[in-house]
């Protein structure tokens, strides 16, 4: 698949590990890959706008992020892989899409039925795969939120966090590894400055 584009390196791997595990059950996804685009542009403002989107013709998923949930981004993204699979295996030659299609054509219907069905089972079971792998400890994220939600008067008192790294280690890797940061080469300085100055773009003082 192409390069992802959204900005969340924790979400990109788990996209990339989704597809293989769906690879391994559906096999034309080994050599039938599709085109991964991340929308992170406002699709509507209604509450039942789009959030993702598959095109037979040139076999590319589109996930719109604006306001969106990563996990729920993720169930989307396995939905369309379906569609893929449907694409690759013919089931989608003249078929057409337009709003209500579902309703009109019971060839349709039972294709998007399909597409519910295997997707929301396929991430289920994915899901439940990596965290019996990758246990996941909610306290360490309740703990930054709630030391967040004090609202600090002090920047400094805030960064000095980041001395504790056993305690906040969990809370913080994803948004490091975002940054793009080797906890090899850098330098406690440089984390307290960039949160500082992320601190500061929130409205702290």
């Amino acid at each position: 698949m192409n390069t992802l584009t959204h900005n969340n390196s924790s979400f990109k791997d788990l996209a990339y590990q989704l597809y293989k595990h769906m690879s391994d059950k559906y096999a034309v996804l080994k050599n039938e890959k599709p085109q991964f685009i991340i929308n992170n542009k406002q699709q509507s403002n209604h509450i039942l706008g789009p959030t993702a989107n598959y095109n037979p013709q040139n076999k590319t998923i589109t996930v719109y992020s604006f306001e969106r949930h990563p996990k729920d981004m993720l169930r989307s993204f396995a939905h369309e892989v379906i569609h893929h699979v449907q694409n690759c295996e013919g089931r989608l030659t003249g078929g057409t899409t337009y709003e209500g299609y579902a309703l009109d054509d019971p060839m349709m219907l039972e294709i998007e039925r399909e597409a519910y069905e295997q997707g929301n089972m396929c991430f289920r079971e994915f899901e439940d795969l990596y965290k019996r792998q990758n246990p996941i400890n909610e306290a360490d994220d309740d703990m930054y939120s709630k030391q967040m939600s004090k609202s600090p008067t002090s920047i400094s008192k805030v960064s000095k966090k980041i001395d504790k790294p056993a305690e906040f280690k969990n809370a913080f890797s994803t948004w490091f590894q975002s940054l793009g940061y080797d906890s090899t080469k850098i330098s406690l300085g440089r984390i307290r400055t960039d949160i500082s100055d992320v601190l500061s773009n929130m409205g702290y003082k």
